[in-house]
């Protein structure tokens, strides 16, 4: 299907139904719209934000979208209902690198914002925890996307990767040994 007229800048999904935020032509008249996932038509929008809504996300029942309208950008919380949920300003250098807020995901109880050069992890009350990584160049972390179990987004030759995970890898050697009387026993080490 045709996306919405306007100036696309975000999509995520999440309860049943993609959110699409458009970043209006006339500065800070944007509207997030939910759209149904198999036909696109709208369901319903968040419009009046006073501001050009650019990446979302969604988790832990929850939208979440940046704006870089305004100074220093900010990072919204709404229910899914439109109710707007809260809000603060993006601190740190995501808010200092001149780019704005572009990629925005929501993994492991954190919201992840990606500029072009910088990737930093913020609580879901806008505190910074860390710049996970800066770029000076190159495909930077303009997408973002969680999962349950993985952070994604391009590696430094722009290629889709697995930036972050929950999963733990490990070695297992196994080994089987018989015993006299014909039994065996398995070490696992």
């Amino acid at each position: 299907y045709e996306a919405p007229s306007g100036t696309d800048r975000g999509l995520a999904y999440g309860n049943g139904s993609l959110w699409y935020s458009d970043a209006n032509q006339q500065a800070f008249s944007g509207q997030i719209l939910e759209l149904n996932p198999t036909t696109g038509e709208i369901r319903s929008r968040i419009n009046g934000l006073g501001y050009d809504p650019y990446g979302l996300a969604y988790g832990d029942g929850a939208l979440w979208a940046t704006q870089v309208t305004g100074i220093p950008d900010q990072i919204e919380q709404y229910s899914p209902d439109g109710s707007e949920l809260g809000g603060s300003s993006i601190e740190g250098p995501i808010g200092d690198a001149g780019t704005g807020p572009s990629g925005v995901a929501y993994f492991n109880g954190s919201i992840w914002i990606g500029t072009g050069t910088v990737r930093s992890e913020f609580g879901t009350n806008g505190n910074l925890k860390e710049t996970v990584r800066e770029r000076s160049s190159g495909s930077g972390f303009k997408a973002l996307a969680g999962s349950p179990t993985a952070l994604y987004g391009p590696d430094s030759s722009g290629d889709l990767s697995v930036l972050a995970s929950t999963q733990i890898s490990a070695s297992v050697t196994l080994s089987n040994q018989s015993r006299p009387d014909g039994s065996s026993t398995v070490t696992i080490e």
